[in-house]
């Protein structure tokens, strides 16, 4: 983000810099899928650090 930020600030008169930065978004036969099933301490523990409890979904950085 600081490559953004760095440009919004340049720029600012002139253009609009936007980010959609999702994190660990969750789908079926992704990587967290993967980590699910084979790894699943680092899963419980990625989800454990995750605010919401929980990671995201494709459609909700679609919909960003």
């Amino acid at each position: 983000m600081p490559y953004i930020k760095s440009i919004a600030r340049e720029l600012a008169p002139a253009i609009r810099a936007n980010v959609v930065s999702p994190g660990q978004i969750y789908f079926d036969g992704g990587v967290w899928d993967y980590v699910k099933h084979n790894a699943p301490d680092r899963f419980r523990d990625a989800i454990e650090r995750n605010p919401m409890g929980r990671m995201g979904r494709p459609g909700e950085v679609a919909d960003a």
